[in-house]
C-alpha cells in the first residue's frame, strides 16, 4: 500500500470518525432533552403530590374536628337521656 492511499484511508477514517462523533453528540443531546421532559414532568407531580398531600392533612383535620364534636354531642345527649330517665324514676 503506497502512502497515498494511506493517508487516504487515513482521512476516510478520520472523516468517518467525525460523523460518528457528530452523531454521537446528536444522540446525547436528545437524551438531554428527554430527561429534561422527563424532569420537568417529575417536578410537576411534586408539587401535584405537595398539594395533594396538604389538602388530605386539612381534610383529616377537618375529619376530627367533626369526630370530636360528634362525640361531644352523643355524650351530651347520652347525659340528657341518663338526666331523663332518672327524673322518671324519681318521679314514679
Amino acid at each position: 500500500m503506497d502512502n497515498e492511499r494511506f493517508q487516504e484511508l487515513d482521512l476516510t477514517k478520520l472523516e468517518d470518525n467525525e460523523k460518528f462523533q457528530q452523531l454521537v453528540a446528536k444522540q446525547f443531546t436528545r437524551i438531554n432533552e428527554r430527561f429534561e421532559h422527563v424532569d420537568k414532568h417529575l417536578d410537576s407531580i411534586e408539587t401535584l403530590l405537595k398539594q395533594n398531600h396538604e389538602d388530605t392533612e386539612k381534610m383529616a383535620i377537618q375529619v376530627e374536628q367533626l369526630v370530636t364534636e360528634h362525640n361531644d354531642l352523643m355524650d351530651y345527649f347520652l347525659k340528657g337521656l341518663e338526666s331523663n330517665k332518672n327524673k322518671q324514676t324519681t318521679t314514679i
